[in-house]
């Protein structure tokens, strides 16, 4: 039989198989050269960038007021724009505005402006996220009109839309707003329950920097029998109240509560929105039916007599850093543990503790026995923060014929004594 081998010519095939491995070989080099080369120029670069951070930050905060000479380079435009965003993020009402005024009159709104005609997507991002950070009123026309824009266009960009609608939540300030963010948030597809949480909390600082607390709280009033917005996204809203101690939410999370009563995701986030805002309304709710059928329920229930710190470390939703890092506000700052707002919550905790103590001892005694881990361990981590009463609790229940509630109990109270 005729091999293959008879009808070609081996030094042919040789020859091929030789230029093939050195073309394979010189394109791994060259790869190897172009990436070592990226590395340097990206390495060079941020060094530039960090370098003239420091220069503009040390200008801004000198004495006597800033002396800056404009910015010429994207470099220099972008490292001063990072600057001011900060500035603008952890400084009181004047000073924030002087960062506004300063990025007018260096021209950043405009270097944005060219970049969104750039043909690098990236660079769009980017541009449409620093215009937000720098919270110039006149840019919202730009922001509504790139929503729409998106929104009515063949192919969605989900990227694109996140940071318009995080801008827009940066500059929000009345109903129109919110109807333009809820459009875009309505969508089940888009992002996440945390990314609504952190847009609202925007959104709820931007109404109260604006004077206009009362149109959202009237949006908020109407916010359980609001048609035009899905259960998930009501719940949301919920969270970013309670994270944001926004206190004037309390009566419309209470009607939330009682008008979803059989939406078990949307009680677990009325209890922990007025467990961070007041624990004595979050107790009044439980206190009306504390062994609910559903655990999610019931484990948030457990953890709403827990010190703040804890509370606060489960609760609170991370910042999210797109391309521009956040500093933390100064609202933020006051809920931290040892904050002024944290210590009003503490305050008001410790006083529902010693009205309620028979009661609420009686529930979590009961959450020790529950049949799912989370609520026992929320409940164990409630009574060790509650002092001698929880801690004597825990140690009746050394010798408790439930193995799960004795091993709990053992595990606490070494964790008690750990700390201590």
């Amino acid at each position: 039989m005729p091999e293959l081998i008879n009808y070609v010519d081996e030094y042919i095939i040789k020859a091929f198989l030789v230029w093939g491995i050195t073309c394979l070989l010189s394109a791994t080099v060259l790869m190897l050269a172009v990436i070592i080369l990226h590395k340097i120029y990206i390495e060079r670069k941020r060094r530039a960038l960090d370098s003239l951070t420091e220069r503009y930050s040390a200008a801004l905060k000198a004495e006597g007021g800033p002396r800056l000479e404009k910015p010429r380079s994207p470099l220099e435009f972008e490292s001063l724009a990072e600057v001011v965003i900060d500035l603008i993020g952890e400084s009181g009402p004047r000073k924030a505005q002087d960062m506004k005024e300063l990025a007018r009159k260096n021209g950043l709104p405009e270097y944005f402006q060219r970049q969104l005609k750039s043909g690098n997507r990236l660079k769009k991002l980017v541009a449409v996220e620093s215009l937000g950070f720098l919270r110039l009123d006149e840019m919202k026309p730009l922001f509504v009109a790139l929503l729409e824009k998106n929104l009515s266009g063949k192919k969605r960009d989900d990227e694109m839309l996140a940071r318009i609608v995080l801008a827009l939540s940066l500059l929000a300030s009345g109903r129109n707003d919110l109807a333009s963010i809820n459009e875009v948030l309505k969508n089940p597809q888009f992002r996440s329950s945390k990314f609504n949480e952190y847009l609202y909390t925007r959104i709820i600082e931007s109404f109260t920097a604006a004077g206009n607390t009362h149109v959202f709280t009237g949006f908020l009033e109407h916010l359980a029998e609001n048609p035009g917005l899905p259960q998930y996204l009501k719940k949301d809203i919920i969270g970013a109240c309670g994270l944001t101690g926004f206190r004037e939410a309390i009566g419309p999370i209470k009607k939330c509560f009682s008008h979803f009563k059989d939406f078990p995701l949307m009680k677990v986030s009325c209890i922990r929105a007025l467990g961070a805002l007041s624990p004595a309304e979050a107790y009044e709710l439980i206190s009306l039916e504390p062994f609910d059928e559903d655990w999610r329920v019931r484990a948030i229930y457990a953890r709403v007599f827990t010190g703040w710190e804890y509370f606060y470390d489960n609760y609170r939703v991370r910042p999210i850093v797109l391309y521009t890092e956040r500093p933390e506000t100064a609202r933020e700052r006051a809920l931290r543990p040892g904050g002024t707002a944290a210590a009003e919550r503490e305050q008001e905790l410790s006083s529902v503790r010693q009205r309620y103590a028979g009661n609420i001892f009686r529930i979590l005694g009961e959450y020790l026995h529950d049949k799912n881990y989370y609520v026992r361990l929320n409940a164990a981590r409630s009574l060790a923060s509650l002092g001698n009463e929880g801690l004597k609790l825990l140690r009746d229940n050394l010798e408790s014929t439930d193995r799960f509630t004795r091993d709990l109990a053992h595990f606490m109270l070494k964790e008690v004594q750990i700390s201590a």
